[in-house]
């Protein structure tokens, strides 16, 4: 790679949509927002942590446009973020 730092994101398929989206046409137990709330909060905090495992490095991450619209519901229930500007 010349030297040069390579970044891939990885996305997986969300197939119940955005999470305003699902709310708006939803309605949970609070076991289930629990779960919710908690993938979210894990998931930023993953982006806002730096990792330095040996040779394996990633960096924080700031996602500067954190909304509903930008958390996807996966089938499970769980929550991932997304839209990063792409």
């Amino acid at each position: 790679m010349d030297g040069k730092i390579e970044y891939q994101l990885v996305l997986s398929l969300a197939p119940l949509g955005c999470l305003q989206d699902w709310l708006i046409a939803n309605t949970m137990s609070f076991e289930t927002f629990c779960g919710m709330a908690k993938s979210i909060t894990r998931g930023l905090s993953h982006l806002h942590t730096e990792i330095n495992r040996g040779d394996e490095y990633k960096p924080c991450v700031a996602h500067r446009d954190f909304n509903s619209r930008n958390v996807l519901v996966k089938a499970d229930l769980t929550c991932c973020i997304a839209d990063f500007g792409f």
